[in-house]
């Protein structure tokens, strides 16, 4: 088995916290820190660091924690932006939960967000991959990300006529 196969092998194996899996206790910066990165760390994601966490505070995409601790809601957020960061921009990623969230509550739809990462991770290896279609699965990723891209920003277009604003915006 070759090293790409290895590793779609090990994302189909992997696992991601529902809300009620979330911790339920508030938790302290370097507690979130730890377990936020405890979760990324088998998708080789950048680490969050506690100055990343304070500017998505600074720049009201995650609310401020309560007494220095951060809730459950507050901890989705943060995984969540991790997640979307590398492709969105912080304002992008803050107006899709928002809007994601005007009609359903922050539980269900960060659920629904967790099943389709899961069921995405989970989905079938048809194709035996060698050097020479590597290249040519390289590709049609990169392909497929601009255009999903593209696409979930019309989405999030759409979405923002149609839904009324939220009184009080975390993005100014």
């Amino acid at each position: 088995m070759n090293e790409y196969q290895e590793w779609r092998e090990g994302v189909r194996q992997m696992t991601f916290p529902k809300w009620d899996e979330l911790p339920k206790l508030d938790l302290y910066m370097d507690q979130v820190v730890e377990y936020v990165n405890g979760i990324l760390a088998p998708l080789h994601m950048t680490k969050i660091t506690p100055a990343m966490i304070n500017n998505y505070v600074k720049q009201h995409v995650l609310l401020a924690p309560v007494k220095k601790k951060y809730q459950t809601m507050q901890i989705a957020d943060i995984l969540i932006i991790s997640m979307m960061k590398p492709i969105f921009s912080l304002e992008e990623i803050r107006s899709s939960i928002d809007q994601i969230t005007v009609d359903d509550y922050p539980k269900n739809a960060y659920n629904t967000f967790v099943d389709a990462l899961l069921a995405r991770f989970a989905g079938p290896v048809t194709e035996e991959f060698n050097e020479s279609n590597l290249a040519l699965q390289l590709m049609r990723d990169s392909a497929n990300i601009i255009y999903n891209k593209m696409e979930a920003e019309q989405l999030l277009e759409v979405m923002s006529r149609r839904s009324p604003k939220k009184d009080t915006p975390l993005i100014k």
